[in-house]
């Protein structure tokens, strides 16, 4: 007998077992449950919880459809037991199985007369998140209406979260918005959930590019066509809020570049922690300290400098394209100092928008300690200059920022390397801090960096 076929909505084989166990199993819906629940315990493991799943049948007449739908329930196991159905167009034949997660667009048709059942895992209450704000006012939501928004979603085998990311984009409340999609060369079924995304929804826009990360985003951002621009991660996810909350800060403000609050999702147990924002005021909106005052340079360097928390608009595209470049690490250094530079009036929107993924198999920061300390170098070295080469003349203020970043960043290495390997970060300090004007020694806060920064420089300080 055939091999029981276990695949994802849009057609790939996600599992294969051999169905003698099964022979006549699948012929009754009741069967068919016991089925997808025991695969459902099998994927999930231990975050398999049964009073939580629940399980839906339903009887499909010849010819019935089941329009188009977001799955917002979590991850789905759908049975066919008797019939054949086409879900995404895909024929889907009695005894297969398929998988459905979260934020993925499905849409099922019946030509004969057949059963399904499904089995939902529901994601914890906790991803069902609510904004800490007011509601933001028609007056101002109106204002904004003529402004487009683009999405740009870097994805690179996640075929089990680009969905998620995907809704969390399509569910905005501000409509006007495209969702410009790059595939940065994936070997799994991530492109083809796009695909089938896609064609319920015009405002997906899909391109391909094996280019690395930030290639991917310069793809991304070339071809996108709003007047401002968000560059997310295609495992991570928004706020339904999100763009509408951003792009009124930077309206009222008059910005061009409004960084945001985050937290951190764990993939392992499901839980949420820390609730990053950007500036200590109560206040939704802030304006960035102007960079006037050394001890502001000190506190903008402590926030995180990472790629998705900059909302920015046209006005400053050429420099964000300018400032992407083909590093694995730290590349999104120059993105964002260069932004904070080249904006006018940088701001803060002081709530958590953005969930960031963690504890996901494959992801960088989750192998950061399996990296070599000379490549994590090399990656520094190149950043700095790269940096560097975004300023403007006389941009002392932006010069202090980044070597309290350089600071920061070294003195963690420092505090986890010892021996010859300590010793190379030391002298990757001396070395970067040697670029900078010796003049700056004067404005630094805090006696270590002081201390390198003079190392540096000998003999260089009034």
């Amino acid at each position: 007998m055939a091999d029981l076929q276990i695949r994802n909505s849009s057609g790939g084989e996600i599992a294969s077992e051999n169905d003698n166990d099964h022979c006549g199993l699948l012929r009754m819906p009741s069967q068919v449950e016991s089925y997808l629940i025991g695969l459902a315990q099998k994927t999930f493991g231990y975050h398999y919880l049964k009073p939580d799943a629940k399980t839906l049948r339903q009887t499909l007449k010849p010819g019935q459809r089941i329009a188009a739908r977001f799955n917002r329930r979590g991850t789905e196991f759908l049975g066919v037991a008797k019939g054949t159905v086409t879900i995404n167009g895909v024929p889907v034949a009695e005894g297969e199985v398929i998988r459905i997660d979260t934020g993925e667009i499905i849409e099922i048709t019946s030509e004969y007369e057949s059963e399904i059942v499904s089995h939902i895992i529901p994601y914890r209450k906790a991803l069902a998140h609510l904004s800490y704000a007011q509601p933001v006012r028609p007056e101002i939501l109106k204002m904004g209406q003529s402004k487009k928004v683009s999405i740009i979603v870097i994805a690179k085998d996640i075929e089990n979260h680009i969905c998620h990311a995907l809704i969390s984009c399509l569910n905005q409340t501000y409509p006007n918005i495209e969702v410009v999609v790059v595939d940065d060369g994936s070997k799994d079924g991530t492109a083809s959930r796009i695909e089938s995304m896609a064609k319920f929804d015009s405002r997906i826009h899909l391109h391909n590019a094996n280019l690395g990360a930030n290639g991917a985003r310069r793809v991304g951002l070339e071809h996108a066509t709003g007047d401002y621009f968000l560059i997310i991660d295609g495992d991570d996810w928004l706020n339904d809020d999100a763009v509408e909350h951003m792009l009124m800060t930077a309206l009222n403000l008059k910005s061009d570049l409004v960084q945001f609050g985050y937290d951190l999702y764990n993939d392992l147990n499901r839980h949420f922690w820390g609730w990053t924002y950007p500036s200590p005021e109560p206040e939704v909106e802030v304006l960035m300290p102007k960079p006037t005052k050394d001890e502001d340079a000190k506190e903008l360097a402590s926030l995180n400098h990472t790629i998705w928390m900059n909302f920015f608009s046209a006005n400053v595209r050429n420099a964000a394209l300018k400032a992407m470049c083909n590093l694995t690490l730290y590349e999104d250094l120059p993105f964002s100092l260069s932004l904070m530079q080249h904006a006018k009036n940088p701001a803060f929107c002081n709530l958590a928008l953005y969930h960031y993924r963690r504890e996901r198999g494959g992801q960088t920061t989750q192998t950061w300690h399996n990296v070599s300390a000379g490549h994590k170098q090399a990656c520094l070295k190149a950043s700095v200059d790269h940096t560097l080469a975004q300023f403007d003349k006389n941009q002392d203020f932006y010069h202090l920022v980044l070597l309290y970043k350089i600071d920061q960043i070294i003195s963690h290495e420092l505090g986890i390397s010892h021996g010859i390997e300590a010793q190379s970060w030391r002298k990757l300090m001396t070395e970067l801090f040697a670029k900078f004007p010796a003049k700056l020694h004067s404005r630094l806060i805090g006696g270590g960096i002081k201390q390198h920064f003079r190392k540096a420089h000998p003999g260089g300080q009034a």
